[in-house]
């Protein structure tokens, strides 16, 4: 007698909606019956609703992929990784550089098409959360080549690029960040010396264009974060004055219509028994309680990820076991890349195309 045959497929489908992905991939394989319960969109989707319910913490180092990802222009958006460039194998020993998509839970992998070879370009993942959609888009830099604005949408059978509209001209930065269906990111509009918040709309694909107060940091420290909703971008500074070792300014956009910014200084002390301070800490993100998340950008021993609730003042240390494994015999620390808010989602197409 089988497992199904007598307990409610009801039942079947809340337990399996409490598993990892991992599992979730194996199960699919066991039975048919069990193949197309895990497969059918309605079970990815709640399942990608439970996942968000209890968003985690993702982190991933060079050396676990092959080449140095650090050279790669990474984005993510619900449980998916996106890399603009990434040198894979291809008749046997030549390498050719591609866009790709991956779940770095499963294993799974989806190799986007290919667009004209530019080094002056970026490209960011977004997610739709009402059609439930992954779009990627892809603006080209404006000083360089002709004003070139494309969005790619997974999902709908063959993957191709589609041209779109962007009404102001602009040269972006590569961190960007897409909180409940938008895709945010700094940028510069062309023969414009002042910054601006780009909001696109990905389930609308259209633009706006928000002034950026923070800006007189360089867009290189600024991390962008998802503040309860809002978009907040900190930048981390070493101090040393009055006992300080750390300054953390957020500015959290309050009105979009507006253009209204709030703006919060908070420090850290030197002699904080919890936080060992070092100039390879830097603003991994924000979780949905509201703690600004630290980490170092390299895999030391022991690892430590920190938790700041700024709202009370407490800040708290979390040791990540697993780490050993990519330091080398010869000390040779990898590179460290930390995802917050991530989320496991059981949807990717593994179609590769070159």
């Amino acid at each position: 007698m089988k497992i199904s045959d007598y307990i409610p497929t009801d039942l079947i489908k809340e337990i399996f909606l409490r598993l990892p992905t991992k599992s979730i991939a194996r199960f699919r394989c066991l039975s048919k019956l069990w193949g197309s319960m895990l497969c059918c969109p309605s079970f990815t989707e709640l399942f990608l609703t439970m996942s968000l319910a209890r968003r985690g913490f993702y982190l991933g180092s060079n050396n676990m992929f092959s080449g140095d990802i650090s050279r790669y222009i990474c984005s993510h958006a619900s449980g998916l990784l996106y890399f603009q460039g990434m040198n894979i194998s291809k008749d046997g020993d030549d390498e050719v550089r591609v866009p790709m998509i991956c779940n770095p839970i499963t294993g799974r992998y989806a190799i986007l098409p290919k667009l004209r070879s530019n080094k002056e370009q970026i490209s960011f993942l977004g997610f739709d959360p009402i059609d439930k959609q992954f779009k990627v888009l892809f603006i080209s830099h404006p000083y360089y080549c002709d004003d070139d604005y494309k969005i790619l949408t997974l999902g709908t059978g063959k993957m191709r690029w589609r041209n779109i509209d962007c009404p102001v001209s602009h040269e972006c930065s590569w961190r960007g960040i897409c909180i409940d269906g938008v895709l945010y990111y700094l940028a510069k509009p062309k023969y414009q010396r002042s910054y601006v918040i780009v909001c696109f709309y990905v389930r609308s694909e259209k633009f706006k264009f928000v002034d950026a107060k923070f800006c007189g940091s360089s867009p290189s420290d600024i991390i962008l974060v998802n503040y309860k909703g809002k978009l907040g971008g900190i930048v981390l500074k070493h101090v040393s004055f009055c006992g300080f070792s750390l300054e953390l300014c957020m500015w959290v956009l309050e009105d979009v219509e507006k253009h209204e910014w709030s703006k919060c200084v908070y420090y850290l002390w030197d002699d904080n028994e919890v936080i060992h301070v070092s100039y390879y800490l830097s603003v991994a993100g924000m979780t949905t309680t509201a703690e600004i998340v630290l980490s170092t950008d390299y895999a030391f021993k022991p690892y430590y990820v920190y938790y700041f609730n700024p709202e009370k003042n407490i800040l708290r240390r979390v040791e990540i076991q697993g780490f050993e494994e990519y330091v080398d015999v010869f000390k040779i620390r990898g590179k460290v890349f930390a995802f917050v808010n991530y989320v496991d989602d059981l949807y990717l197409n593994d179609t590769k195309q070159f």
